[in-house]
């Protein structure tokens, strides 16, 4: 949690309101959540899968919006294992491709990205909204 967050909401307050959010997601969306459990029952990683059809040709793809592990189980094939279920349901759904996007400054997951196979496609760019004195 954010050391805001840790201040002002408790922890399980904070850890309902996100479960309650990608409930909403997955209702909303009809897409797949997807969490890995450690031997011992507990969460240890999630991926958030959902099918689109590229705008200009028309594939199908399944796009991976959201994917995250533990940092203690980091490196131990929970990540593998998600990337795995969302190649075989992009098969079972006829996807053509599986996308996903990563954070610029996030090497770690991007080697990992690359080492499945994953390449870079396009680049998203943002800047400030302008202020009216500009």
């Amino acid at each position: 949690l954010s050391p805001v967050l840790r201040e002002h909401v408790p922890p399980d307050q904070v850890r309902q309101h996100v479960a309650d959010f990608y409930d909403s997601f997955i209702t909303a969306f009809g897409n797949e959540a997807v969490v890995a459990l450690a031997d011992d029952g507990s969460r240890v990683g999630y991926a958030l899968l959902g099918m689109e059809a590229d705008r200009l040709t028309g594939d199908r793809i399944l796009w991976i919006y959201g994917i995250a592990v533990v940092s203690d189980h980091r490196g131990q094939g929970v990540g593998a294992s998600l990337m795995i279920h969302a190649d075989e349901q992009a098969i079972a759904l006829g996807c053509q491709r599986v996308g996903l996007t990563v954070a610029a400054h996030n090497y770690n997951a991007q080697r990992f990205y690359e080492r499945l196979g994953f390449r870079v496609e396009s680049l998203r760019m943002t800047r400030p909204t302008p202020t009216p004195e500009t």
